[in-house]
């Protein structure tokens, strides 16, 4: 009735057959109990097994136990410490059940003691797939339980539990036999195995076995962890150096440490690439093996048990000083927990590792470009080797070049500023590679001042043609991890195959380069003759903005370049016959007037002129503009052209004659001197109107000078005092003020110093471009005080409302004030980084509402400060006189009105009394 004991616990979806009978027992009828240790071992021998059983026997005594056993087993009573010896008699039946043995244990006297039954099996060979562990059934037992506990003292042999019934694995590994050999390796319960009537084998389902051991011999694997060493240096010399060049090898060093003991391995194998060579003579690796391998013998192992095997050789292969290979690594046979490769170079060469993701690779350390340590996450794959590149070390060295290039015809004057940024540990020398077109012209400064055009120029030794040369700078070890600079004067030559560069096709410029820069940057400053315009022909150059360079006119064209060994290439294309002007800046100060005219003022600050003819296109007719112009604070009268170009009268151009630049009546100073620049002044009025105006919007378009590059320019936008000026924004960093307008406080705007004029003021100061148009959004005056003062007192009282105390006698301000004066406040500093222009606006709009607000909450304060001193200062009472009325004896003089006061009447005569 207590078959369940010990059996795991039944799963939400599991079924449970049972079937029951009443248990009929008399009174003199005995109850039997089984508990059993089984013990087996595996050694060199076989399986031997033991089994001790304690039967037990609760009610009446008894005398005859029967217990089923396997064939050929030893049965043996043992007598307790108490007992000497237990007289009885064993009777064998070997034909009743198959592949077991009935026993029956007849004893002398009945005993209600405990029964000691050990049963032992002889050797069992390993020879079989499985192997039986039982049957030791008790006849007429209610209940059987105990344990099976397995040691192996075989070396690499796996075991596979096969248990019947309630056999149920209770852990790996215990500490129960600790310094017993051999260690228990597994330990099993059980509490109910039924026994097979028919069976059909000793192991298996339909067996009496209780529990089948699959023993399977599994070669030994040796852990290890592996470290290969790859060292690159250079082969054997040639006769004739000069020939061919020195030849590089790769050798190899394997270390392989075991991580417990070689003990167990009788012969460690290590496969071996096929261009793999041995350094030592009596190693050799097996010719006919695929893959090669070569084997460490066991008496090598022996001898150091716990020491690493080192494996030496080399790659057959030989490789130029620059060069890409793929090297297969050696692998020994067995576990590997971790491997490690280090590379290693001379000094002056650099290693690279280009597929480290492939074969699982991380970078550990490297304290030099030669010197290199990789260690493995997991194991590389055994097909694919490590890609290594190595190539002669060149040390970082960063060149920053500035080139001031003067167009003249077929040659090009060049100004080259070199700014070298140095290792710590500098090169000895830095080389200029200097291209034919150069020649003698040459010369070269250091940042003191020093010449150095005694310099010797040498020749490459792989140039076959005089094409460059190259110039050596010695560098002084104490330059190292500073900033050097060369300044460079020269002459180039333009023309390429008796082509000069305004026949229309693109030439190259030939410039001097550092040949050791391994990053930095090229900046070319271009100048050329007026009318004339270059372009890149390359894609590695990109033009940057014109810059203004000391003592110089500006440039027309300024290209950059992130590759220091990008050649130059321009060309001078038709559109470069069509620059009219280089425009260095312009200024467009506009005033809007209450009717939505505009006045317009515009300034042009030109550096250089390709034609006499300047043509300018403005917004509308420039008859009906009454446009006026200036150069150089003189008039000028223009010509009305249209589209077509064709003289008409009511024309958008305005084609206008000027005096060449660089004359005595308009400048001085020679061409590559310092020169200011010519003022063109554009004033005219644009009417009202226009189909891209609205009352809230209104768009102004700017005239521009034609076939001009983008052209910076700043605009100042004044707005009539009806109008609020919403957007768009103005530019960074420009001076805003207050000033008054009206009786308000209004903000302004102050242009750059350099455009600042008779008006300081503006409400939009902007830089745009002058070929785009502006859109200004703006409204009336008086709606926007309105809206913005009725939105501040709105926010404003309801703020004052949630800041006064609860009504509840708390005296707490309500929950809803914080949140939404922080957002307020978050909302002012979004908008004051952001919208800075409608933020003043908004704030301008607020003013009169800020006004009346300070003014109800002013007032609100003293009604609230006389209805505090009504309170206090009740009119029912009067103050009295200084000093306390406790020491007070004379009577007062008060006039007795109405009642007599109790506070007022004379003391009892019996004073002990009162008190």
């Amino acid at each position: 009735n207590d078959h369940l004991n010990g059996s795991p616990g039944l799963g939400p979806v599991e079924k449970l057959d049972l079937s029951w009978k009443e248990a009929r027992h008399s009174a003199g009828d005995p109850v039997r109990t089984a508990e059993g240790r089984i013990q087996a071992r595996l050694d060199g021998a076989g399986l031997t097994t033991q089994a001790d059983l304690w039967l037990t026997v609760e009610g009446a005594p008894t005398k005859v136990w029967r217990v089923l056993v396997p064939l050929n087993a030893e049965i043996k009573v043992l007598p307790s410490d108490k007992e000497v010896r237990i007289e009885h008699r064993v009777e064998t039946d070997d034909r009743k059940y198959p592949f077991a043995s009935l026993r029956t244990i007849q004893l002398k006297e009945a005993r209600s003691e405990p029964l000691h039954l050990q049963i032992k099996l002889p050797p069992m060979p390993l020879n079989s797939a499985a192997l039986p562990l039982g049957p030791f059934f008790v006849f007429d037992a209610t209940r059987q339980t105990g344990t099976v506990v397995v040691r192996n003292g075989v070396r690499n042999l796996h075991l596979q539990y096969r248990g019947h019934g309630d056999m149920q694995l209770r852990r790996l590994e215990t500490e129960e036999t600790r310094g017993e050999a051999p260690a228990t390796v597994a330990t099993l319960v059980y509490s109910t195995v039924p026994m097979v009537e028919a069976a059909a084998g000793t192991v298996g389902p339909i067996a009496r076995s209780w529990l089948d051991l699959e023993a399977v011999k599994v070669p030994p694997q040796v852990r290890m962890r592996v470290s290969h060493t790859l060292t690159l240096r250079p082969g054997r010399t040639f006769p004739r150096p000069n020939i061919s060049p020195p030849a590089f090898e790769w050798d190899i060093l394997t270390t392989i440490t075991p991580a417990t003991k070689w003990a167990d391995v009788e012969q460690l194998k290590v496969f071996v690439p096929p261009e793999w060579e041995p350094a030592d003579e009596n190693i050799s690796a097996a010719p006919n093996g695929n893959p090669r391998s070569v084997t460490i013998p066991s008496s090598l192992l022996r001898e150091a048990p716990t020491q690493s095997q080192r494996l030496e050789g080399h790659y057959k292969a030989r490789y130029k000083a620059q060069e890409r290979a793929i090297l297969k690594l050696p692998r020994p046979q067995g576990t590997i927990d971790s491997c490690e490769v280090k590379l290693d170079a001379p000094a002056d060469v650099e290693v690279l590792l280009h597929n480290a993701e492939q074969v699982n690779l991380e970078l550990g350390r490297q304290p030099k470009p030669n010197e290199q340590t990789w260690r493995a996450r997991g194991v590389p794959a055994e097909d694919s080797g490590i890609e290594l590149s190595w190539r002669p070390y060149r040390p970082e060295l960063r060149a920053a070049s500035v080139v001031d290039l003067t167009l003249n015809g077929k040659v090009g004057d060049v100004r080259h500023e070199l700014r070298l940024h140095l290792p710590p540990t500098p090169p000895p020398f830095v080389t200029l590679r200097v291209p034919a077109a150069v020649g003698d012209s040459l010369q070269i400064q250091d940042e003191a001042g020093q010449d150095l055009r005694s310099i010797k120029t040498e020749s490459p030794a792989d140039a076959g043609r005089s094409t460059a040369s190259a110039v050596r700078i010695p560098v002084l070890a104490k330059d190292g991890g500073k900033e050097w600079r060369l300044e460079l004067r020269y002459t180039t030559r333009l023309a390429e195959q008796d082509r000069a560069p305004l026949s229309g096709g693109p030439f190259l410029v030939p410039l001097v380069a550092l040949e050791q820069a391994t990053a930095g940057e090229y900046k070319v400053r271009i100048w050329t003759d007026p009318g004339f315009l270059p372009r890149s022909a390359s894609q590695r150059w990109q033009e940057q903005n014109i810059e203004e360079v000391k003592d110089r006119a500006l440039p027309v064209l300024v290209l950059y370049s992130a590759s220091p060994d990008s050649p130059l290439r321009l060309v001078l294309t038709d559109q470069a016959a069509g620059f009219s002007a280089l425009v260095e800046r312009a200024l467009m100060r506009v005033k809007l007037e209450e009717g939505g005219a505009q006045s317009w003022r515009t300034r042009y600050w030109l550096r250089q002129l390709a034609e006499r003819d300047l043509d300018l296109l403005m917004p509308a007719a420039v008859e009906t503009l009454k446009a006026q112009f200036y150069f150089n604070h003189r008039k000028v009268t223009p010509m009305f052209v249209n589209e077509k170009g064709e003289i008409s009268g009511g024309g958008n151009i305005a084609r206008l004659r000027l005096p060449r630049l660089g004359s005595d009546q308009e400048s001085s100073g020679d061409r590559g001197g310092s020169r200011q620049p010519a003022l063109l002044e554009v004033v005219f009025q644009s009417p009202a109107g226009g189909s891209s105006n609205s009352p809230l919007h209104t768009t102004l378009q700017p005239p521009r000078i034609l076939r001009t590059a983008a052209v910076p320019t700043c605009w100042q936008v004044s707005v009539p005092p009806g109008r609020v000026l919403l957007a768009p924004e103005s530019a960074t960093g420009v001076e805003r003020t207050w000033t008054r307008r009206d009786w308000l406080l209004a903000p302004s705007l102050s242009g750059p110093p350099e455009f600042r004029g008779d008006e300081e003021t503006a409400a939009l100061v902007c830089w745009q471009d002058q070929s785009e148009p502006i859109v200004l959004t703006h409204v009336s005056q008086f709606a926007w005080l309105l809206t913005c003062s009725l939105g501040l007192l709105v926010v404003g009282w309801g703020l004052y409302g949630s800041a006064l105390p609860q009504a509840n006698g708390t005296g707490r301000i309500r929950v809803g004030f914080w949140p939404v004066l922080v957002l307020v406040t978050l909302a002012i500093a979004v908008a004051a980084l952001f919208w800075p222009t409608t933020l003043c606006a908004v704030v301008y709009g607020c003013e009169p509402g800020a006004v009346v607000l300070l003014a109800v909450l002013a007032l609100r304060w003293l009604m609230h400060q006389r209805y505090r001193r009504q309170i206090v200062f009740l009119p029912s009472f009067s103050r009295g006189r200084t000093g306390s009325s406790l020491v007070r004896k004379a009577a007062s003089h008060r006039p007795q009105s109405g009642e007599p006061s109790t506070v007022d009447a004379p003391p009892f005569e019996d004073d002990k009394v009162t008190r």
